[in-house]
């Protein structure tokens, strides 16, 4: 895996060198601080505190709300008036208005100092958790403070479906192996770079390109700039757009990059995770049947991407894959897609549709989402949900919104695209 290609990787050193969490002026007003604590956001209440910004522009993190939900014993010593967190045989203490706090008999410095509001603790939470062998990353698209366990590390996959409008960009991550689905319109390419920077522990492992529209590869471009990518897979086809052509230029000059078109294929994640590229159709007149196919598999739980596969391929992908778990909705939910044939084969519990409102294309149509709730399916959407992340640990799975409540569709989520009677 190969390095950033962002000068910021210096200011990512400088950030765990810190152990703070920096937020931009624009983040304080845009949005409440949020703690995603393995994969589960704390429930900071009045009388828990919340989480602020300090007058330099460091998070501050209410530590008992934050640390028990990490499964830390927290107490308080009032003769030192320190913070005492206890987990696993670890001991760290975090004295008020020092700029240290103490790991067994080891002092560990920090830039800002715990302080007492209210009677509650507030502590940059990156130095805390770090002391107790966590991970700590901000994500500052969905101002969040992300703290993962070495447990969960090595366990947990994450699939991110990002909110880009009108558009199509899916971020699977199981912790060393990171795989990118599309990159939306070209509007999206940077909201994208920002978000799963926080995620790439180098270059990307694996880009898919379903097929050649503009809201699937319109962000690319932006992609290679910013990462480097090691593998590409494309459906074989092109259109004459600039967006298009603005793609295959990026992808052309990528150094040390595999490129190959969709055929079968079993690609062997680490963690026991595979990702099974199903070769479907190629060649079509109608560019939307050319889109690669991939299954994700992690041992119980599975997930189905099929671009914007409409009614002709999908009865190629149904005679190819069985039960799924979760179905990312095809071609944004249209009419011409989603057919009852696929959705009685793969009979999904949960189906996501990544659309966008106030467009020419106002995804989902009502006759999609009949035929998923005829099938049982909870359907959730971006365009109502914002960015929805999918964490699963191979037995079950859950999902989660960073921004808006997570809620699902009901009919009268159905767009206003021609000839959509509801």
């Amino acid at each position: 895996m190969k390095a950033l290609r962002f000068v910021l990787i210096v200011s990512a050193i400088v950030l765990n060198l810190t152990f703070a969490v920096t937020v931009s002026a624009a983040a304080e007003k845009d949005a409440p601080i949020k703690v995603d604590v393995n994969g589960q956001f704390v429930a900071f209440q009045p009388e828990t505190g919340y989480p602020y910004v300090d007058e330099n522009r460091r998070t501050l993190v209410p530590l008992r709300a934050a640390m028990e939900a990490y499964g830390c014993d927290v107490t308080w010593d009032a003769a030192s008036s320190t913070a005492v967190l206890e987990k696993d045989g670890i001991r760290v203490e975090v004295p008020m208005g020092q700029h240290y706090i103490k790991r067994e008999e080891f002092e560990i410095f920090t830039d800002t100092k715990a302080s007492l509001s209210n009677g509650r603790v507030y502590l940059p939470i990156r130095a805390v958790a770090e002391a107790f062998g966590a991970e700590v990353q901000w994500n500052q698209a969905t101002k969040t403070v992300m703290v993962t366990s070495p447990e969960s590390q090595s366990n947990q996959i994450s699939v991110h479906f990002m909110d880009v409008g009108h558009g199509d960009s899916i971020f699977i991550d199981d912790g060393t192996y990171e795989v990118l689905i599309d990159g939306g319109l070209t509007t999206s390419g940077a909201l994208i770079s920002e978000y799963i920077r926080p995620y790439v522990d180098g270059s990307i492992d694996l880009l898919i390109a379903t097929h050649a529209h503009q809201d699937h590869v319109g962000g690319l471009p932006r992609i290679f700039e910013d990462y480097q990518i090691d593998r590409v897979i494309g459906s074989g086809s092109s259109v004459n757009t600039p967006q298009w052509q603005a793609y295959k230029q990026a992808l052309d000059r990528e150094p040390n990059c595999i490129v190959s078109e969709d055929a079968d294929e079993t690609i062997q994640l680490p963690n026991g995770v595979t990702l099974d590229i199903i070769e479907a159709l190629d060649g079509q007149t109608l560019e939307n049947n050319n889109s690669v196919v991939a299954l994700l598999r992690y041992q119980a739980v599975s997930v189905l991407f099929t671009g914007d596969s409409q009614t002709d391929e999908e009865a190629v992908i149904a005679k190819k894959v069985g039960k799924v778990d979760v179905f990312k909705g095809a071609h944004h939910g249209s009419y011409n897609a989603n057919s009852s044939l696929l959705l009685d084969t793969i009979k999904p519990q949960y189906v996501v549709i990544s659309a966008g409102k106030g467009v020419n294309y106002t995804h989902p149509h009502a006759s999609a989402l009949k035929r998923m709730f005829q099938e049982g399916a909870i359907v959730y959407g971006t365009f109502k949900s914002g960015t929805i992340i999918m964490k699963a640990d191979g037995k079950a799975y859950s999902f989660e919104t960073p921004v808006k409540p997570l809620i699902p569709l009901d009919i009268t989520d159905a767009g206003t695209y021609q000839n959509n009677i509801r």
